[in-house]
């Protein structure tokens, strides 16, 4: 068994940059500390974080390699190349001992086959999960930074905009095409009388207004969203009191909010969401001109939360409940379930 084993090389870049180890390289250095007559096979995980184990194709056909005793030693340049966290770091080392394969850090001078060798892997994994940790918070320190600094850091581009830069801070630069498609969109549903995401869907489509969509035309959910961003509108007064209901941690102080630019709402882990998902929200005031005003978009929420309101009360979620699937609808003799009730409501003589 074991004069059939091959030693495995694993090489991984997150991505190619001047400054880090290129594959190629990487997988050299661990040829050198190969013997010439011991057979090799080689893996490599290009562009792929060592934050976590997830989406690294190669490394998992390697472990299953490694399961199926085909492996009798892992050879990589660095500890890091391998895993940064120690949670997968002490999961795939526990694989390795349990088929009594060696691992070997080329770089960091030691192996898994002497006690030396498992105690210095213990102290590096530990190490190495610190400095994913600090690049972490780095990064959190340096989105905060942009955040007050009033730069757009809320990622892609809503429609309407594309990304760009202005005296090279991050922002959104307005895209005539989309802008008119967003105000005709934001307009549409302030003024149509008995509207609804799916009567505005209908609307759009047969005035051609597609956007980003397929032939069918803008989704309900992309309309949502659209309609509840405060990218669009003024970041002003009246908007900061809207938001204040939500129970929303304000980045900038009460005297920002003049409407110059408009505001972008995030979460927990800065994503961008939706006004009402309220768990852990902040807003923040964007250097991006509104392209929506005020009484339009502060209409559009309530207009959306009237709506949402009503389809709640049309579910069937009190007394009538019960009888789910055993009415019948007087005008269309269709039994009623969740969706039928909220269509037939107005009209049914029960």
């Amino acid at each position: 068994m074991n004069e059939k084993r091959v030693v495995a090389i694993y090489a991984r870049q997150s991505v190619d940059k001047k400054d880090s180890v290129s594959i190629e390289s990487q997988i050299d250095d661990c040829k050198r500390t190969i013997g010439q007559n011991e057979d090799v096979r080689v893996y490599t995980d290009r562009g792929k974080s060592g934050k976590s184990i997830v989406g690294r194709d190669e490394l998992m056909k390697m472990m299953k390699d490694v399961e199926a005793n085909l492996i009798s030693r892992v050879v990589v340049y660095k500890l890091d190349r391998f895993a940064r966290n120690i949670a997968d770091f002490y999961n795939l080392q526990k694989t390795l001992e349990e088929h009594n394969c060696s691992f070997v850090s080329v770089t960091q001078g030691f192996n898994t086959s002497d006690s030396m060798g498992r105690a210095m892997m213990g102290i590096l994994a530990v190490f190495a999960q610190m400095e994913r940790e600090n690049i972490s918070a780095r990064i959190k320190d340096n989105y905060d930074y942009r955040v007050k600094d009033r730069r757009w850091a809320s990622g892609k581009a809503p429609f309407g905009y594309k990304n760009g830069k202005i005296d090279g801070k991050t922002t959104l630069i307005p895209d005539p095409e989309e802008v008119s498609a967003v105000q005709t969109i934001f307009k549409l549903y302030a003024t149509e009388p008995n509207i609804s995401i799916g009567k505005l869907q209908d609307k759009l489509n047969e005035m051609g207004i597609t956007g980003h969509q397929t032939d069918k035309g803008f989704s309900r959910t992309t309309l949502g969203r659209i309609l509840k961003n405060p990218v669009y509108a003024p970041g002003d007064e009246l908007i900061r009191k809207y938001y204040e209901k939500f129970h929303i941690q304000f980045v900038n102080d009460k005297e920002e909010w003049n409407g110059e630019t408009s505001a972008a709402v995030v979460g927990k882990n800065n994503r961008t969401i939706n006004a009402e998902d309220k768990e852990e929200m902040k807003i923040y005031l964007t250097n991006v001109k509104p392209i929506v005003d005020t009484e339009t978009f502060l209409l559009v929420q309530d207009r959306m939360s009237e709506n949402s309101a009503i389809a709640s009360d049309n579910l069937p979620n009190t007394n009538l409940q019960e009888l789910s699937g055993l009415l019948k609808c007087a005008e269309c003799n269709g039994t009623f379930g969740r969706r039928r009730y909220a269509e037939c409501i107005y009209s049914c003589k029960l």
